[in-house]
C-alpha cells in the first residue's frame, strides 16, 4: 500500500490527549451528513512484479471538525459504505488504528482488480434515513512512459533517461528504488509541475546512477534492480456528493518499469 488517506495521516501525527480534548472518534448516529467531511484516495497500481499491489485501491475517511480538532467518524451497524464497480456492489472494510484497544483513527478501504483508465466507480454511503449518498470516482488514464539506459548492460557509471508524455490536468512525481535482495535505496523527486522548484526538469528526466546510488559492499552480489515509478495525480473533488460538508478526492496511478544494474 503506497498511500493512505492524506487527512488521516496528518491528524494522526498530531494526536489528542488529555481531558481538554474531544474523543478522537465519534459515532455517526447523531450526525447529519452535512456535519461530516469525506476524504477519498483512489490509487491504481499498474502491473509489473509486485502482483500483490496490482489493481485499484480505494480509501475513504469520514471526519467531523470539533473546534480546531478532527474526530474520525465511526459508522453504525445500520449504515454501510459500498463501492459499485461493473454492476457489482462491494462493501468497504473498516480499519481501526490501532487495531486493538481504543482507536485513534478510522478509515474504510476496498480493492478491485481493475486497472484500466477511465473506469468509473461509485462510493455509496447508505444511512437509515434518506437515499444513498453517491460519490463518483474515476481511475486515471495511463501515461506513455519509458526508460532508456545509456548502456547495455546497465552499469553504475551509466545514466537512465525517463521519458513520459504528460496528460493535461495531471500532476507527476518520479520515484526511483534500487534494490539488492533485502537492501533498498530510494530517491524521490518533488511533484511536477511545482512553482516552488521551477528549475526541476519535467520530461525527459535523466539520472546518473552513481550520483544517487551505490552497490552494497558484498561483492558476491553482482546484479541488482533499479525501478522507476511514475506517479500521476488528479484532483476529482468536484465529483463528490454535495450533501457532505466537505469532500476531497484524489485519484492516482503508479506505473513501474525496471532495469537490471550490473556491478563493474
Amino acid at each position: 500500500m503506497y498511500f493512505r488517506s492524506a487527512i488521516l495521516c496528518v491528524f494522526l501525527l498530531a494526536g489528542c490527549d488529555g481531558d481538554d480534548y474531544p474523543d478522537e472518534t465519534v459515532s455517526s448516529k447523531n450526525l447529519t451528513t452535512d456535519q461530516m467531511g469525506m476524504d477519498v484516495s483512489v490509487q491504481t497500481m499498474d502491473a509489473e512484479t509486485d502482483t500483490a499491489d496490482n489493481g485499484t485501491h480505494v480509501y475513504v475517511t469520514l471526519y467531523k471538525f470539533h473546534g480546531n480538532y478532527v474526530q474520525w467518524v465511526n459508522l453504525t451497524d445500520q449504515e454501510s459504505l459500498t463501492l459499485l464497480q461493473d454492476a457489482t456492489t462491494n462493501p468497504f472494510t473498516k480499519n481501526l488504528y490501532p487495531a486493538n484497544g481504543k482507536p485513534y483513527g478510522i478509515d474504510y478501504s476496498r480493492s478491485v482488480t481493475e486497472t484500466a483508465g477511465g473506469e468509473e466507480m461509485t462510493i455509496a454511503l447508505n444511512r437509515p434515513t434518506g437515499s444513498a449518498l453517491n460519490t463518483l470516482v474515476r481511475t486515471l488514464d495511463p501515461t506513455t512512459f519509458s526508460i532508456t539506459p545509456s548502456s547495455t548492460p546497465f552499469l553504475p557509471t551509466s545514466s537512465l533517461t525517463l521519458d513520459w508524455t504528460g496528460i493535461t490536468g495531471y500532476e507527476y512525481q518520479i520515484t526511483l528504488r534500487f534494490s539488492c535482495g533485502d537492501t533498498e535505496q530510494y530517491l524521490q523527486t518533488v511533484r511536477l509541475p511545482n512553482s516552488y522548484f521551477p528549475t526541476i526538469p519535467v520530461s525527459p528526466f535523466v539520472i546518473r546512477f552513481s550520483d544517487y546510488f551505490y552497490f552494497p559492499s558484498d561483492t558476491s552480489i553482482t546484479t541488482c534492480q533499479l525501478r522507476a515509478s511514475l506517479w500521476s495525480y488528479e484532483d476529482q473533488s468536484e465529483l463528490g456528493d454535495p450533501a457532505f460538508g466537505d469532500v476531497s478526492i484524489t485519484a492516482s496511478r503508479v506505473q513501474r518499469l525496471s532495469v537490471p544494474v550490473q556491478r563493474m
